[in-house]
């Protein structure tokens, strides 16, 4: 995907030195399923209105993230990906998503209503939904967002292994 402003994602296509022909062309001949990876909003995101987008965004230019606030969104990014092959969203850096924002930390109900929204959208489409780099809040969350069956709860490539422990739940298995 294209990356903005603080590494974030400014626009969640394939980029043409990964994917020289396209997602679709690559699943077509592919017929793999694809798990698409996906971080937290640059604040320099093209589908905020903030932006020229068509979509309500949450923007914070000094944190340099964004955040979407309806499920129109994310009906959209599902739809519109579900027709390159998506078959399971993982949602990664959610911690990064939840504390470089004030507006998640200030509002009792964005963080769960971002959550959600994802869900509802994903189920709509029928796409699956990997949270990554989650907090028990998120695992928490999950219980009534069915399109999540996979949580991964550690940060990349925990160094203290000894503080650290690494899980992996399938929710279905």
């Amino acid at each position: 995907y294209v990356k903005g402003v603080g590494d974030g994602v400014k626009e969640w296509v394939a980029t043409p030195e990964a994917f020289p022909h396209g997602l679709a062309a690559f699943t077509n001949y592919t017929h793999w399923p694809v798990v698409g990876h996906n971080r937290f909003w640059s604040s320099d995101t093209v589908y905020a209105r903030q932006n020229g987008g068509k979509f309500d965004f949450i923007v914070e230019a000094d944190k340099q993230k964004a955040i979407p606030t309806t499920v129109d969104f994310w009906d959209y990014l599902f739809r519109s990906s579900k027709a390159w092959g998506l078959s399971v969203y993982e949602q990664d850096w959610l911690h990064n998503e939840w504390e470089g924002l004030d507006a998640t930390l200030q509002s009792a109900t964005l963080a769960r209503d971002w959550l959600t929204q994802m869900g509802a959208a994903a189920g709509k489409h029928g796409l699956s939904i990997q949270y990554c780099m989650a907090y028990p809040r998120f695992a928490l969350a999950s219980a009534e967002v069915h399109a999540v069956d996979q949580i991964r709860g550690t940060d990349d490539y925990a160094v203290d292994l000894q503080h650290t422990r690494s899980y992996e739940v399938n929710l279905y298995a």
